[in-house]
């Protein structure tokens, strides 16, 4: 059995990538030979897809995938009818704290989405928000999500185009120890207007090479322009950025999503395995407990059942997830204020209230 085939990194050329993706790195250390694949994307997808995983541009991303640049936007457009490319920042280096609430929590004005959960006699409402004061919330922990680059260096990415969930299993441990490097020794600060700005936008789901297109009158708002985001993004922005994901469209009403609570001495082990390596999950992983949304393929969903018995993990509940969702991206610039030479966070008085 081959072993996996490693990234060298930024400097690997298009042809060495390209040769790369030939090979099917694919090494099954626990699960017995047990695959469950579910076939996604194509192979020149593939190449799009992890190539941009770790660029900023398309002229950056054809580089290292090896492929023009006007074959890459080709590509693009066709991945963006199956799903959307986001930038994923180290968003506490900013102190903002991704936090959940199971409780209606929508007036908050640093609340980004709710969600009703479902299942026989019970219903909750979930809040999910991101807020420079976590005092006021249930749980605050750090989302995560896919990593294809990781993922196709781990063989849970195939150069072929399938998604290998036992293999994502299988390199939960290896996956988890590169997760808990991500960001270590970014600076914290508190970000100015203008980076706030850029956050705002990001969190829209805007591509990286999009990362400059606001309207005017945005812009207006804190007195910017488009060269002073270019200045903010490549010294206050661009150091907290850990890589691009790539989220994908499913319908709802035929493959429905699900919300699971997880503890155990490996929950979080396996919550990373399945949001980080595989593009069917986002897990918080919080202390002492793991949040996952869960979407995926039924094939998909039984391996995670006969396999995740080899994990220490306890399914504290199991919800249906409504397919409606309330979603809108706090204007994080219009909650900061000026001390002397340095920004701090203005916090509401509504947003320090619980309930």
């Amino acid at each position: 059995m081959s072993e996996a085939v490693f990234v060298k990194g930024p400097e690997e050329s298009g042809r060495e990538l390209e040769a790369r993706l030939k090979r099917a790195p694919i090494p099954l250390r626990k699960s017995g030979g047990t695959v469950a694949e579910l076939w996604v994307f194509k192979p020149r997808e593939v190449r799009a897809i992890v190539s941009f995983s770790r660029s900023l541009s398309i002229r950056e991303a054809a580089a290292k995938s090896g492929l023009p640049r006007s074959t890459l936007w080709r590509l693009v457009k066709r991945l963006e009818e199956k799903g959307r490319f986001r930038v994923v920042l180290k968003l506490r280096a900013f102190h903002l704290y991704e936090v959940i609430a199971f409780e209606d929590k929508f007036e908050d004005p640093f609340a980004v989405a709710k969600r009703t959960l479902y299942r026989p006699g019970s219903r909750k409402v979930i809040t999910t928000g991101l807020t420079p004061d976590p005092s006021n919330w249930d749980w605050c922990g750090e989302w995560v999500t896919w990593n294809p680059e990781t993922a196709f260096r781990l063989g849970a990415l195939t150069g072929d185009g399938a998604i290998r969930v036992s293999q994502a299993l299988d390199a939960a441990d290896e996956g988890f120890k590169e997760w808990l490097e991500l960001g270590v020794g970014i600076k914290q600060r508190v970000p100015d207007p203008v980076d706030a700005l850029l956050i705002h936008n990001f969190l829209l789901k805007t591509p990286p090479w999009r990362r400059y297109s606001l309207p005017p009158e945005r812009l207006g708002e804190v007195g910017a322009t488009v060269e002073s985001l270019r200045a903010h993004w490549v010294r206050h922005v661009r150091p907290t950025w850990l890589y691009n994901t790539f989220t994908l469209y499913m319908d709802l009403y035929r493959v429905p999503m699900w919300f699971l609570v997880l503890s155990g001495s490996e929950a979080s082990k396996l919550g990373i395995a399945l949001a980080y390596l595989t593009p069917y999950a986002a897990a918080m992983i919080a202390p002492g407990k793991v949040f996952v949304i869960l979407q995926i393929p039924a094939p998909g969903l039984a391996a995670i059942w006969t396999y995740a018995d080899s994990f220490n993990v306890n399914v504290e509940e199991f919800y249906a997830v409504k397919p409606s969702l309330l979603r809108v991206i706090p204007c994080f610039y219009k909650y900061l204020a000026r001390e002397g030479r340095r920004w701090v966070w203005r916090i509401p008085a509504s947003s320090r209230m619980k309930g």
